[in-house]
């Protein structure tokens, strides 16, 4: 790795990125010196249009790609160079406003019955009524569960930040019969949570 590379890197570490992001964005610098076969520190505004451009046209990447490319470069001028950012020469591209799809509440029931595992049902039910994403529903522990307070501890979400979300009670209900009968010690469910760690 290059010495401008290592100094993305540690300025990266240095401002609590998680080691996730840490990676994507050093392979998106990578990736664009690799395009135009240039070190790092000689890449102009139009080599990263150039690259973003041909990303969309011909490569047909996706919007989320192209921008996570567009924050690695970002970062790695403004941060690591020092330079100025202009954002009226490379745009980020932007991304469709849809609206969610929102099941009806027979649907959810449907849904939720339909699952006799359970482990599965109580997982589907907590992640549901809580908002979960399913990186923090791996990561719950049973010390995150607050039944006097019904709310749920979440630990390293997304960005690092830790919150506290709602819990239902037809969810608490769910982990009361799931406790009885599988007994998890520190990580709410356990065999799964071993796979991720």
């Amino acid at each position: 790795m290059s010495k401008l590379l290592s100094k993305m890197q540690m300025d990266m570490e240095l401002r609590g990125f998680s080691p996730k992001t840490v990676t994507v964005y050093l392979k998106g610098v990578k990736k664009i010196s690799k395009f135009h076969n240039l070190p790092p520190e000689n890449l102009t505004y139009d080599h990263v249009r150039e690259f973003l451009h041909d990303a969309i046209t011909s490569r047909k990447l996706s919007r989320s790609y192209v921008n996570s490319n567009y924050s690695a470069i970002k970062f790695f001028f403004e941060t690591t160079l020092g330079r100025e950012w202009n954002m009226v020469d490379i745009p980020r591209v932007k991304q469709p406003s849809k609206l969610p799809i929102a099941l009806t509440p027979a649907q959810i029931h449907a849904l939720f019955d339909s699952v006799t595992n359970l482990k599965h049902k109580t997982m589907l039910v907590v992640c549901y009524s809580s908002g979960l994403r399913v990186g923090e529903l791996m990561n719950l522990k049973v010390s995150d569960i607050h039944s006097d307070t019904m709310r749920i501890r979440v630990r390293d979400g997304k960005g690092l930040k830790e919150r506290y979300t709602l819990l239902s009670k037809s969810a608490l209900d769910l982990l009361r019969i799931y406790y009885k009968q599988y007994h998890p010690k520190d990580y709410l469910f356990q065999s799964f949570s071993k796979a991720n760690h």
